[in-house]
């Protein structure tokens, strides 16, 4: 089963001459888009999107504390991002878009979202592995660190121990205020 979280965020982008500008990071979308928790009925789509992309699955419905939001476009799932929660930090997990939605903004939105959940969630540190995507992640703020400087509990999450490869690379990023 798919973690359900109750909170939906509606994604919306500026449109030409709109006062408001969109974020050095952000790109201007040509549609509107639904960010939200993800529901067991996305299971099946979720699933493929990380298969497509190669990502792990595995401990998809049975992970302990992960959360997971959908990218939803007129009713079809198009990305997932997952979080895992242990002690006061988290894994960020499996960030995927579709490939036909791809450099629009959307990994971007989700990151951002998946960010903002954990802060009120109380989680100080955000740590993920990649394998591919490691300027992207760099470009949001995270820096990479040795696997050995990761918080215990979250060494010891599946994700962590065996479903990514020794070779991914470790990053963190920090959402406690005022700091570094």
């Amino acid at each position: 089963m798919m973690p359900v979280m109750p909170n939906v965020h509606r994604c919306r982008r500026p449109l030409e001459g709109n006062k408001h500008e969109p974020g050095p990071l952000a790109v201007k979308q040509p549609a509107a888009a639904i960010v939200r928790a993800s529901r067991a009925s996305d299971y099946t789509a979720v699933r493929r999107l990380l298969d497509d992309a190669q990502l792990p699955t595995a401990d998809l419905a049975s992970a302990p504390g992960l959360r997971c939001w959908v990218l939803e476009m007129h009713d079809e799932v198009v990305g997932v991002v997952g979080l895992e929660c242990a002690d006061r930090g988290a894994l960020v997990r499996s960030l995927v878009v579709a490939r036909d939605h791809r450099g629009q903004g959307w990994g971007s939105e989700l990151l951002v979202r998946v960010e903002r959940e954990a802060g009120e969630l109380g989680i100080r540190q955000l740590v993920l592995l990649t394998e591919t995507a490691q300027r992207f992640f760099s470009a949001h703020g995270y820096a990479v660190i040795d696997r050995g400087r990761v918080p215990e509990a979250l060494q010891r999450t599946a994700e962590f121990r065996s479903l990514c490869p020794v070779s991914a690379v470790c990053m963190t990023k920090s959402l406690e205020t005022g700091r570094d």
